[in-house]
């Protein structure tokens, strides 16, 4: 599994100092509530609606991936201007996502992200493969009062070779520029790091026994399951 050394090692404890990196690479151009209800986790849920700031003023995010992450986040399906990427089954415009804030989450799924997520061939028994590229599922962000959660819904290959519905969930710690409340605290310009550990595939919908299902990282594993996401308002 290909990863930068920025990430091996710090779990949540280096999130901050991730965090001055990306602030520091910038510069030199380089609350509380119940998830969405659905699953079997602990960590997030599923469905939910988007929101707004204010009355009518929508509060909006780009969205993206830290280099090295385990979960890159490659663009958004664009089925009018996109173009087709290696490993992509649908037609992708590269570059961030926009999220929409709502009173305890911020949500991507108009338009839907595409996720590439290598640390998934640790699961030999399903057809994960390398450079495989997720088109067409709903992140989500959230908080409650336990701490904060990610979860992500995609389809993938089952052992059948039959497509299943699965949902990533993760644990989040969120982190805001100013120290504002998420998600609706920062002014346009700042926005918040979202670093993630105690990653967990499992199937979202159908039958469990035609799905791979795993937590990173396990007894297994050769290292840990780390990724890094950044929300910078645009409004």
């Amino acid at each position: 599994m290909k990863r930068t050394n920025l990430l091996r090692g710090f779990g949540v404890v280096g999130c901050l100092a991730l965090t001055l990196v990306w602030a520091m690479l910038a510069l030199s151009g380089g609350a509380l509530a119940d998830p969405p209800q659905g699953g079997e986790h602990d960590h997030g849920g599923g469905g939910g609606g988007g929101g707004g700031g204010g009355d009518d003023v929508p509060v909006l995010f780009d969205v993206t991936t830290l280099m090295g992450s385990d979960i890159q986040i490659i663009g958004f399906i664009d089925p009018e201007d996109g173009v087709v990427v290696p490993g992509a089954q649908c037609l992708i415009t590269v570059g961030p996502v926009e999220g929409r804030a709502d009173k305890s989450t911020v949500l991507v799924n108009r338009p839907s992200a595409a996720l590439q997520m290598d640390f998934l061939t640790a699961l030999t028994e399903c057809s994960f493969t390398e450079g495989t590229i997720y088109c067409g599922g709903t992140i989500q962000i959230g908080e409650k009062n336990s701490g904060a959660w990610f979860v992500f819904f995609f389809q993938a290959l089952g052992l059948d070779g039959g497509p299943v519905s699965y949902r990533l969930d993760a644990d989040a710690e969120i982190l805001s520029d100013g120290g504002n409340t998420f998600p609706r605290g920062e002014p346009v310009g700042d926005g918040y790091t979202v670093c993630l550990t105690n990653l967990e595939v499992s199937v979202d919908t159908g039958p469990h026994h035609n799905g791979c299902e795993h937590t990173f990282p396990g007894p297994d594993d050769p290292g840990e399951v780390f990724a890094i996401i950044r929300l910078d308002r645009i409004q």
